[in-house]
């Protein structure tokens, strides 16, 4: 008898986590109306967060919500296949300058020309915060260099932009007594996307290969095997250009709301 050897997971095949835009939807409407499904998922958490109770939503999950290309790219996609969209953030966690997302909070960079297809991307960076001197400091303790605080500006281009419901899952966990690591804190957060809501995320094959094969991968294999379905999913840029810095910048008008 040959004994099979289970494959490991490959970075290079992790398409599985991710389901098209229509087919998310229709799964989405099929399962929030699954009543046993969602009693399970209730369960789970003991208590589901306000803003999954009602209806289901469409998500992005960002350490600061913030008004830059990708956020667009989101708010269209949640309108086309009409859902509500919700911001999830976790100011309290703490700045890393090895961290390309979280400088990008601190660096603002403006596209100025960009055509990701022809190779073309031009950029016009601001540093609105001590970068080096920010080193593992809490986002919402860090000020700008005119002196608001630095979750508080993201939030001034966001109203500036448009109005969105956000909310703070670390600071839900926290409040519901749920210890939190890297894992634990995935463990709970794919199961908000079970059936109360699809997740806009695009897990970076070249920037966090190490992280998706140990920490992205096995939870979402034990959210699948809890509640017999997996997690829903959708890229949300194009992944040939998902690496392109344009999604993190910011449109030009935004240089207003800088004052330096």
């Amino acid at each position: 008898m040959v004994k099979k050897v289970r494959k490991k997971a490959n970075i290079n095949d992790f398409n599985f986590l991710y389901m098209s835009l229509s087919d998310a939807r229709r799964e989405l409407e099929r399962r929030w109306n699954d009543k046993n499904l969602r009693e399970k998922v209730e369960k789970f958490f003991s208590e589901i967060p306000d803003v999954f109770s009602h209806v289901p939503r469409a998500v992005l999950s960002r350490h600061i919500i913030t008004p830059d290309k990708e956020f667009e790219v989101f708010l269209k996609l949640a309108k086309k296949i009409k859902l509500n969209p919700l911001g999830l953030e976790g100011i309290e966690d703490k700045f890393c300058t090895v961290n390309p997302d979280k400088v990008a909070f601190g660096r603002i960079c403006f596209a100025e020309e960009v055509r990701i297809s022809k190779g073309v991307e031009n950029y016009r960076k601001t540093d609105i915060i001590d970068i080096n001197g920010s080193e593992g400091k809490k986002l919402n303790t860090i000020k700008t260099f005119w002196g608001e605080n630095l979750v508080d500006f993201h939030h001034r281009l966001l109203d500036d932009y448009c109005k969105i419901e956000l909310f703070d899952d670390f600071e839900w966990m926290n409040a519901k007594k749920i210890k939190i690591s890297v894992k634990n804190y995935y463990r709970f957060f794919f199961g908000f996307f079970i059936c109360h809501g699809i997740l806009f995320e695009n897990f970076l094959r070249n920037k966090e290969k190490e992280f998706i094969e140990s920490v992205v991968i096995p939870e979402f294999k034990k959210a699948e095997k809890c509640f017999g379905v997996k997690p829903l999913i959708v890229p949300l840029v194009d992944q040939k250009y998902e690496d392109s810095l344009y999604w993190s910048s910011f449109h030009p008008r935004f240089r207003k709301n800088i004052k330096i």
